[in-house]
């Protein structure tokens, strides 16, 4: 019996974690730099809708920056526009480890999401956001991924 095959290494990539484990990476993280966070914004119900913007990603169009209230770091990087809704309800970006992005609420009615950037966990620390219209939401993540609101 004879089997062939080859080495898919798109497929393969894979991220280092803190502790040493090796965890392959799948679906849209595959997109992501090896040492950058897999983050997503999720409707928190499914049949609302909301109009989200994006500013500091690492794999956003463009350039925007802003300066957060503390203890965020300066935001600088890619944007992202996208209607979350039903019919698509995430929004998936990367992060560089370390450093904040916003979440503008574009839309006319309040956005209730779910952001984490531990999306390629299993058990990820997310953040429950309500953003009213025309609002921005700071965020800023730290070496493991972990979220946190900057007020």
């Amino acid at each position: 019996m004879m089997i062939s095959s080859c080495e898919r290494t798109e497929i393969q990539k894979s991220t280092v974690k803190d502790d040493g484990r090796i965890i392959p990476r799948t679906g849209f993280c595959d997109n992501c730099a090896v040492d950058d966070c897999c983050c997503s914004i999720e409707l928190k119900d499914v049949n609302s809708h909301a109009t989200l913007r994006l500013c500091g990603t690492d794999d956003g169009i463009g350039s925007c920056s802003a300066t957060p209230p503390s203890p965020c770091v300066s935001i600088s990087g890619g944007a992202k526009f996208k209607i979350i809704n039903s019919s698509d309800p995430k929004l998936e970006f990367c992060m560089v480890k370390g450093n904040s992005f916003y979440v503008r609420n574009a839309g006319i009615d309040s956005a209730f999401i779910i952001i984490t950037c531990q999306h390629d966990i299993t058990t990820p620390q997310v953040i429950n956001a309500a953003i009213a219209p025309g609002s921005y939401y700071y965020v800023g993540t730290n070496n493991s991924c972990e979220v946190s609101h900057c007020q």
